[in-house]
């Protein structure tokens, strides 16, 4: 991470208590994802197909407790990405930086 491109985290916390992603960004913005909104928004093949075959998300309505509970793991991908383990054992879901910084969860303001 170069510090001068404004999608380069500093800081990464995930807060199982409050169910939350909060990063820290070069330019001190912060913003704050809830973990179930983090879940709807994976953009693995088995969340959201591939080849012609749908994704789990769009056969649900709603996401199992279990499946947001908690993140059991977080391993940072090369430097452009983090990828979530859930307490439901999903991993596959890469959230790069430059897609976290433009997502918005409404359930929480940037600071």
């Amino acid at each position: 991470m170069s510090g001068s491109d404004d999608s380069d985290p500093v800081d990464i916390r995930y807060d199982n208590g409050n169910q939350r992603l909060e990063v820290t960004w070069s330019d001190d913005r912060e913003t704050v994802y809830g973990y179930e909104f983090l879940r709807w928004n994976c953009r693995c093949a088995a969340c959201i197909g591939e080849g012609g075959y749908k994704g789990m998300l769009a056969e649900i309505t709603e996401l199992r407790p279990e499946q947001f509970r908690a993140i059991t793991a977080m391993e940072l991908v090369g430097s452009y990405g983090i990828r979530p383990t859930w307490s439901d054992g999903h991993n596959t879901g890469i959230y790069m930086f430059d897609r976290l910084r433009t997502l918005s969860d409404p359930d929480y303001s940037a600071r």
